[in-house]
C-alpha cells in the first residue's frame, strides 16, 4: 500500500500519477465517453439484432452477467485508448489545437489506435479469463471485438477530424 503521506525516499502518489505536460485531460474524457458510448451502443444493438431481450419484466442472473460484459467492454476500450495514447503522448494526440490538417490527425489517431486495439483486447482477454472458464467461449468474444476493430477506427476518425474540432473548444 502507497503510504498517505510522504516519507523521505518514497515516491508520492503525485508522482506516480503525473501526465505528461501536453496531455488535454478533457480531451482524453471526451475519447473515452465517445469509445465507452460505442461500446454501450453496439451491446444494445446486438441484444436487439439477436431477439435476447426476455418478454418477461425482470432481472434475471443472465442480464446481470451481459450487463457486467457491456461494461466491461466499455472500460477495456477506453482505458486502452487512454493508455495508447499516453504511452504515445509524444504524437500530440492529446493536445490542443485540434485544428491541424484533417490528415495528420488521421495518421495519429491511426498509429495510436493500432496499439490500443491490442491494449483494449488484452485488458478485455484477462478480465475475460478471470470469469469464464470456457476458453473456446473467450475466443469467441475476443474474434467478435477483432472484427469490430475497423469499425471503432472509423467511428473514432469520425470523433477526431470532424467533430472534436467543431466542438472543443481552447480554454
Amino acid at each position: 500500500a502507497l503510504p498517505l503521506r510522504s516519507t523521505p525516499g518514497a515516491p508520492s502518489v503525485a508522482i506516480i500519477a503525473r501526465l505528461p505536460n501536453d496531455v488535454d485531460l478533457e480531451l482524453a474524457k471526451c475519447d473515452m465517453s465517445v469509445l465507452a458510448m460505442l461500446s454501450l451502443g453496439r451491446t444494445i444493438w446486438d441484444t436487439v439484432a439477436n431477439g435476447s431481450i426476455n418478454s418477461v419484466p425482470g432481472i434475471t442472473q443472465r442480464d446481470l452477467v451481459e450487463i457486467s460484459g457491456a461494461f466491461n467492454d466499455a472500460a477495456s476500450s477506453a482505458l486502452g485508448w487512454v493508455v495508447a495514447a499516453v504511452l504515445l503522448s509524444g504524437t500530440g494526440v492529446l493536445k490542443r489545437p485540434l485544428e491541424r490538417s484533417s490528415a495528420k490527425t488521421a495518421q495519429v489517431v491511426v498509429l495510436v489506435f493500432c496499439l490500443a486495439g491490442p491494449i483494449s483486447l488484452t485488458l478485455k482477454s484477462i478480465s475475460l479469463a478471470l470469469i469464464e472458464p470456457n476458453l473456446a467461449a473467450t475466443l469467441s468474444v475476443l474474434a467478435c471485438d477483432v472484427h469490430d476493430l475497423p469499425f471503432t477506427l472509423v467511428l473514432l476518425l469520425g470523433w477526431r477530424v470532424i467533430l472534436a474540432p467543431a466542438v472543443m473548444f481552447d480554454p
